[in-house]
């Protein structure tokens, strides 16, 4: 009985067998070259759409901070908030104003003449603060814009002083 597994020493591999084998290997590697390169790419773009909810998320807990410690009404006035409190490390009562200028949103503290860039990536006219008017709290949205990425942000904040 003849071995089908022994080699033959006359019979190698033909030219055409041997592209063939290169041409299939060929095929395998530029699928799995094209699916690593894709993944990359997600990877990419999910990672900036999560930087857009983090810098949306940062730039209102910033404000929330200070709001919390409101002791008067926000006075609205075409891109302004402003509102007393109490300064966060101190028992200092001052003056806050939040200001969305184009896509810039800063807070000044007037009384100790310091002013904070919180983002410069707001979608123009997408952020305000409201009031529920039966309690003391103050609804937050910013909308935010990081490299064609948009995230939206909405909290509630409840004063402890009003």
């Amino acid at each position: 009985m003849k071995n089908i597994f022994s080699l033959n020493n006359d019979n190698g591999l033909t030219v055409i067998e041997l592209l063939l084998a290169i041409l299939i290997l060929g095929i395998v590697m530029t699928a799995i070259t094209t699916m690593i390169v894709q993944s990359f790419d997600l990877f990419d773009s999910s990672t900036r759409r999560m930087s857009a909810g983090q810098l949306a998320e940062l730039a209102l807990d910033q404000i929330a901070l200070h709001l919390r410690t409101a002791t008067s009404e926000i006075n609205e006035d075409n891109g302004k908030w402003q509102f007393d409190g109490y300064y966060v490390d101190s028992d200092d009562q001052v003056s806050f104003e939040i200001i969305l200028d184009q896509n810039q949103l800063r807070l000044r503290i007037d009384d100790i003449n310091k002013t904070r860039i919180i983002t410069n990536n707001v979608v123009e006219n997408e952020f305000y603060i409201t009031k529920n008017e039966n309690e003391n709290e103050f609804e937050l949205y910013i909308m935010i814009d990081d490299d064609s990425n948009h995230a939206e942000k909405r909290i509630t904040v409840k004063s402890r002083n009003l």
